[in-house]
């Protein structure tokens, strides 16, 4: 199920120039980058090159990454979805704050986003430092997030498509953009689908925190009106609505539960600052149908997050009871043949492996390269109980890349800080600027 804005009538006060300008960057960067690909999807060499993969910000000569990464997109549907609420949202609020406010609006909360993605690996999972995050969508939240505050009022159109059949209604705006807002932060604490959910929600609190600090002055002085009647001679003092409590204090809950999290997100950071290595891991029954994934290991603590697919868990779980992830610095074994019972952490319950692989260590004598065969007994946890299949034999291929050293305070820790500092703005203006702001 889906639900869609398919029309916001409103007010264009002047023609939205920077939204179709940004519309055509965003279209003939896509079409050069995914031409390759007869224009299905981004080529991996683009995205290589130009997308934000965390970890590579820790060197200086690779933050082109943090703009380029706001221009590329992954597939057809990823970039007609975004051009189309851009468009849709962004001509109204490029009409009502003027093209160099609109272009700040829209590149804050786009790096904002990016800050936000990163701070909160440290709650969704580290791993997230390693994978190649793309688009404009975070750029874009803040757009929404602006709409929000200045047309909370304005009717919009939605359709709510189960399969292909649509039902429409019409709603205030703010009830479906804080209805996305909110889905946004359930899909994001959950890490459905590998989306860069907490990205889209920092560009959406950063959105309305920055709309605080650029809006024109003729919005704030029109915040009473003061008419005359003159058929009565009466005088009529009026003030804009705000947003409105319901919504307001959905907001507020929502600001303070994610600000609780970014000053978490500082506090966990403090756990990473050990020699951090990411492990590609391939298992199956066969070479053929290799099942892919991939495990976050510390030198201090070990494996730190494991793979969700059962096999290349399995794998790895077996290396680091066995004792195999370290080993003597820049050791090659050609092959190892390792036969043991080892102990698992699951009720240390004794484990048989016998395995047959090249073994390379890296000069920190962390694991770098194997490849090989494994006969090994598997753990089964049912309802009814555990058990053991006995005697499974797998082939795998895992290689890691590393070390990164001090993660949390060169990367997570000051992000989460800026994360944390613009959800407190946001939430003072919220709670006490909305009048200030609303139009519609």
């Amino acid at each position: 199920m889906d639900i869609f804005p398919i029309g916001a009538p409103g007010l264009e006060f002047r023609k939205a120039r920077v939204t179709t300008a940004l519309i055509i960057a965003n279209g003939l960067i896509y079409l050069i980058t995914s031409a390759q690909n007869f224009f299905i999807q981004t080529g991996s060499f683009w995205i290589d090159k130009l997308a934000l993969i965390p970890v590579t910000l820790l060197d200086y000569s690779q933050w082109y990454r943090i703009i380029s990464s706001m221009f590329l997109h992954g597939d057809i549907f990823h970039i007609l979805f975004n051009m189309y609420f851009l468009y849709l949202f962004g001509k109204e609020v490029e009409s009502t704050l003027g093209p160099k406010r609109y272009l700040i609006l829209y590149f804050i909360s786009g790096l904002i986003a990016e800050s936000f993605h990163i701070a909160y690996t440290a709650i969704v999972g580290v791993h997230n430092l390693f994978i190649p995050a793309l688009g404009a969508s975070g750029a874009i939240s803040g757009i929404l997030g602006a709409y929000l505050l200045l047309f909370p009022h304005r009717r919009m159109t939605i359709c709510w498509f189960m399969w292909i059949f649509p039902w429409c209604f019409t709603t205030n705006a703010a009830y479906f953009l804080v209805f996305w807002f909110i889905t946004q932060i359930i899909y994001g604490y959950a890490t459905i689908g590998g989306v860069a959910f907490f990205a889209h929600i920092g560009g959406f609190i950063c959105g309305m925190a920055l709309l605080g600090l650029i809006l024109p002055s003729w919005i704030r002085e029109e915040r009473v009106s003061i008419s005359w009647d003159i058929f009565t001679g009466a005088y009529t003092i009026s003030r804009r609505r705000g947003l409105g409590i319901f919504i307001k204090l959905i907001l507020i809950i929502a600001l303070i539960g994610l600000l609780s999290s970014s000053l978490y997100a500082i506090y966990q950071s403090k756990y990473l600052r050990s020699e951090i290595y990411m492990f590609n891991i391939r298992a199956g029954y066969n070479f053929r149908y290799l099942v892919s994934d991939t495990a976050i290991y510390s030198t201090n603590q070990g494996v730190i997050l494991s793979p969700t697919q059962d096999l290349p868990r399995i794998l790895i779980n077996r290396f680091e009871w066995a004792g195999l992830l370290r080993g003597r610095p820049n050791a090659s074994i050609t092959p190892l043949n390792y036969k043991a019972i080892v102990t698992s952490t699951i009720r240390g319950i004794k484990v048989y492996v016998d395995m047959t692989a090249d073994m390379i260590y890296d000069s920190n004598g962390v694991l770098k390269y194997s490849k090989g065969i494994m006969k090994t007994d598997i753990i089964e946890i049912t309802p009814t109980g555990i058990f053991l299949k006995k005697n499974v034999s797998l082939v795998f291929e895992l290689n890691s890349k590393g070390p990164i050293k001090n993660l949390g305070d060169r990367l997570i820790a000051p992000n989460a800080a800026i994360a944390a500092l613009t959800t407190l703005y946001a939430l003072y203006i919220v709670a006490k600027k909305d009048e200030d702001i609303v139009i519609d």
